[in-house]
């Protein structure tokens, strides 16, 4: 393995053994378990490692691998984007489950307008009509932050 690997490798370890200790430790027990055995696993490191630096982090990694172990890619419906938020939850993490079904049961109350476009040509009229605008999947403004055009629009 060439040294620049080895090194990205070494701080991907890092960065798995620093969320066990420092954010999952006393939070969600699951997730620092999970952490500290794919710090241990070289195959697993690698691999993330080999990943763009935005896509390293542990709790994308997991939540990642709880959406394709059982969530649709593209929810299209209430009940789909249910279980997809559900597996955003940290496991342990009573009060935010609870806070997810109170959003979820005032969501069927009074559904959203739900608009599907693309983010950098679609929000500037939506903003301008005076919309709240809420992105569902917050690694999108991290695209869209890359392209320097989503913070003028949100004001």
């Amino acid at each position: 393995m060439d040294p620049a690997r080895q090194d990205a490798t070494a701080d991907v370890v890092r960065t798995y053994q620093v969320f066990a200790r420092r954010e999952a430790r006393g939070r969600s027990p699951a997730y620092e378990a999970l952490a500290e055995a794919a710090a241990a696993d070289p195959g697993i490191m690698r691999f993330v490692a080999s990943l763009p630096p935005a896509k390293r982090q542990p709790s994308l990694l997991f939540a990642a691998a709880r959406y394709l172990l059982g969530v649709p890619a593209e929810p299209g419906s209430l009940r789909v984007l249910v279980r997809w938020l559900s597996c955003l939850v940290w496991p342990d993490e009573g009060d935010r489950a609870e806070r997810l079904a109170a959003a979820i049961a005032s969501a069927r109350r009074a559904p959203p307008r739900v608009v599907k476009g693309d983010l950098l040509t679609g929000l500037p009229a939506l903003v301008a009509e005076g919309l709240t605008v809420v992105a569902r999947d917050d690694q999108a403004l991290g695209y869209a932050d890359s392209h320097g055009t989503w913070l003028r629009w949100l004001g």
